[in-house]
């Protein structure tokens, strides 16, 4: 293998192997195989190239760009809907059924409160 310490080419030329640099000046153009480094020299590597889950666990596949996998696993969190306004558990959520409800007795009581002031008209 030839080292050189700088290496002007001017024109066309044509390398028939490998090229190995730690620095290009001037504008490059054509392809790569593959890279490793991105415009601030992060390592592409351990970049997300995918993420996956399969929807029936609660684990979390994340594919980085050398081929290397990690896996996180999130929360399952299942609430408990309520439709029923007697209900006391903090837990559970009300339906929307329970959400029409209550509004619908929130207007009965501004309608009376409404009756009852001075300055309504009935």
């Amino acid at each position: 293998m030839s080292q050189f310490k700088e290496l002007l080419v001017f024109g066309n030329s044509r390398f028939l192997d490998s090229v190995y640099a730690k620095k290009f000046i001037g504008p490059l153009q054509g392809t790569a195989d593959r890279a490793i480094g991105d415009k601030n020299g992060k390592d592409i590597t351990t970049y997300v190239a995918g993420i996956t889950g399969d929807g029936s666990s609660d684990t979390i596949t994340i594919t980085y760009g050398d081929g290397t996998t990690g896996t996180f696993t999130t929360k399952d969190t299942q609430v408990t809907v309520a439709n029923n306004l007697t209900t006391d558990d903090a837990t559970q959520a009300l339906s929307a059924a329970q959400g029409v409800v209550i509004d619908s007795r929130l207007q009965t009581v501004e309608a009376a409160v409404a009756w009852t002031s001075w300055d309504a008209t009935p």
